[in-house]
């Protein structure tokens, strides 16, 4: 949503709630806030997932205050399926619509989970990013990330994961857009707060290198949640 690369320390707070109302629905809603270049956006959302035998139909949307940094408005459908007993297919697509530029983009993606004895997990997902402007130009980009999680037991688990990041930018004095590339990484653990505690705790740590046509910007984020388990 901005012209040129930005700089400056933030944060960026979110809330969500999943309920599942009966054996084939389930029902979830989401707050987020962010604060970034002296600009403080909001979004609200909410969506539904439906069980069908072992795979899942999830759709979502959100609304934001159109502060610029978040979306205005934000879809997404997502299919997950097993392929095997140790292996799990995901496709999905989400579309994004920004008033500050006149940009929208359409990610679609294909994933797949792979469980490894031992309690590990491997995580790879594809996506094509295609950004459009008002203006009339456009550019298209593919992504890909890599996640390996131990799970330590059912609640308490490490992650690590490795992708490449990419980030458009218009420039509204020729209309050609700028892409800047680089590589994301990060690492989190998760715990719950004792044998029968709801409430489980994850932090985690994310850093991306990205190299602009002017310069080179690197983000650092730590990352907290909390989770309760609601019976």
């Amino acid at each position: 949503a901005f012209n040129s690369p930005q700089r400056g320390g933030g944060y960026a707070v979110w809330m969500m709630y999943r309920n599942r109302i009966s054996k084939k629905w389930e029902l979830a809603a989401r707050f987020d806030t962010i604060h970034r270049y002296g600009i403080t956006d909001r979004s609200i959302g909410g969506g539904a997932l439906l069980h069908m035998n072992k795979s899942v139909l999830r759709f979502e949307m959100a609304k934001s205050g159109r502060g610029g940094l978040l979306p205005d408005t934000t879809y997404e459908l997502e299919y997950v399926t097993p392929l095997t007993k140790t292996l799990v297919g995901y496709i999905g697509a989400r579309r994004t619509e920004y008033s500050a530029d006149g940009a929208t983009n359409l990610l679609t993606y294909l994933a797949a989970e792979y469980y490894i004895a031992g309690n590990n997990m491997i995580f790879a997902r594809i996506s094509r990013s295609h950004s459009t402007y008002s203006t009339g130009a456009s550019n298209t980009q593919p992504t890909a990330v890599v996640h390996f999680t131990h799970y330590i037991n059912d609640f308490d688990k490490v992650s690590v994961f490795v992708g490449n990041a990419s980030e458009s930018v218009l420039r509204n004095y020729d209309n050609v857009v700028n892409t800047a590339r680089g590589i994301t990484y990060g690492a989190s653990y998760r715990h719950r707060l004792g044998a029968q505690s709801p409430w489980l705790i994850e932090i985690g740590i994310e850093q991306s290198h990205v190299k602009y046509p002017s310069r080179k910007v690197t983000d650092r984020a730590v990352r907290l949640s909390l989770t309760r388990l609601i019976k």
